[in-house]
């Protein structure tokens, strides 16, 4: 029997190989053309409100109120809606708000979206909502377009309202899911005129998704105190800037992420920013939801506590939330995990904000999250398990599709 095993492993092993070279060839392939046409994109600056939401059901109440208060149109995309209690009720308000007229469009990433039944888009399309499943895959480069996700989260309402950040549909962000348990995340509500660029990319992403052209709605007029601008990325771009926020940081940077599998420059950008003097303060989660991201990652982690970094690992529940401060005044909140995939491979979102007072306002809800964490030290990496251990040194081409 074990002679079996062996014989099956070995063969698994031969058979394995190839395809991963094949597959790796196709990805490089596939992104070298489409990321031609998809540059990394920083918007103009805007100003506008923010409101901030940690905890899924206050995401829900009033993501659902501004629906159910929308006149004109409302947008949407999530990584992932299911067919769950949540992922219902929304489907629900927005069949009500297209019943009454207004134009209703949901877009969800094909993977995240596969919980989605027919019956549930049959009525969906049923009650004048439109709906697409977003990046579909595709030939010539078919493992690149299974690799790279619509990992952005998007929703505009009447073109003054705009949501951004980690949360999802799903009942697990209710803290439902027997092995996640307490779910921890960060949202912001946006109101003002940056909403059209949020707007702009939702259609932009809609027309690759569906080949339909929509024009853009009007720009609204300018409201709030809070200047802000977008960045949406499609594997490029990404490293660059998180090295030059990092390099031109002068007292302190806070980041969390739940996933931190970080490419060489950025771990080396960190460890001279912390030898020039600046804090690095982090949180990442002990519970995942991608434990395959964990024994890589705590090769980066260690060697960060090592240079000085003082870094906290979340014990409450799942830590989900993607926050990076810099010197109290640059917030960066939105789909951006630290991990090969959001910085090389996905199509992505965040919004940067730069205002102390919101920086004050995100830190202090951070410094709860804190507060559930325990200070990853020499001796706790010391203490890993053999696997992990023996996993932390997996190879670069490897971790790239973690």
């Amino acid at each position: 029997m074990l002679k079996k095993i062996i014989v099956f492993i070995l063969i698994a092993f031969i058979l394995a190989f190839p395809l991963f070279f094949w597959m790796d060839w196709d990805v490089k392939k596939g992104k070298a053309a489409y990321t031609k046409s998809h540059p990394f994109t920083v918007t103009p600056l805007y100003s506008g409100d923010v409101q901030l939401y940690t905890k899924g059901n206050e995401f829900y109440e009033a993501l659902f109120h501004d629906i159910e208060q929308a006149q004109r149109y409302i947008y949407i995309h999530f990584f992932i809606a299911r067919n769950d209690e949540i992922s219902k009720k929304l489907y629900n308000v927005l069949k009500q708000r297209a019943e009454k007229g207004v134009e209703v469009r949901l877009s969800v990433d094909l993977l995240g979206g596969h919980e989605i039944t027919m019956d549930i888009l049959k009525d969906l399309r049923k009650h004048g909502v439109h709906f697409t499943y977003s990046r579909k895959t595709k030939l010539p480069h078919f493992f690149y377009s299974l690799h790279r996700r619509n990992h952005r989260r998007i929703a505009v309402i009447d073109g003054n309202i705009s949501y951004i950040g980690g949360f999802n549909i799903g009942d697990e962000h209710l803290g439902k899911s027997k092995w996640l348990g307490y779910w921890r995340d960060y949202q912001i509500r946006i109101t003002g005129n940056g909403a059209y660029e949020a707007q702009k990319r939702f259609l932009e992403d809609w027309k690759e998704d569906t080949g339909d052209t929509i024009a853009p709605k009007e720009l609204t007029a300018p409201s709030g105190k809070v200047q802000h601008q977008y960045i949406y990325a499609s594997g490029t771009g990404l490293e660059e800037h998180l090295a030059e926020w990092i390099r031109n940081a002068k007292s302190s940077i806070i980041i969390a992420s739940p996933y931190f599998v970080p490419p060489q420059p950025l771990k080396d950008a960190m460890i001279d920013a912390i030898q020039r003097g600046v804090k690095i303060k982090m949180l990442v989660t002990k519970k995942t939801d991608a434990w395959f991201t964990q024994p890589p990652g705590y090769s980066a982690l260690q060697a960060l506590v090592e240079k000085g970094a003082d870094i906290y690992e979340y014990e409450k529940g799942f830590f989900h939330g993607k926050i990076m401060i810099f010197d109290n005044k640059m917030l960066d909140i939105g789909t951006v995990n630290w991990d090969p995939r959001s910085i090389f491979i996905n199509d992505e979102s965040n919004c940067l904000i730069y205002d102390t007072g919101t920086a004050a306002m995100v830190e202090k809800a951070l410094q709860k999250d804190f507060a559930n964490a325990k200070k990853m030290t020499d001796s706790y990496f010391r203490h890993l398990p053999f696997w992990i251990r023996i996993l932390k040194h997996m190879p670069n081409r490897i971790v790239y599709y973690l």
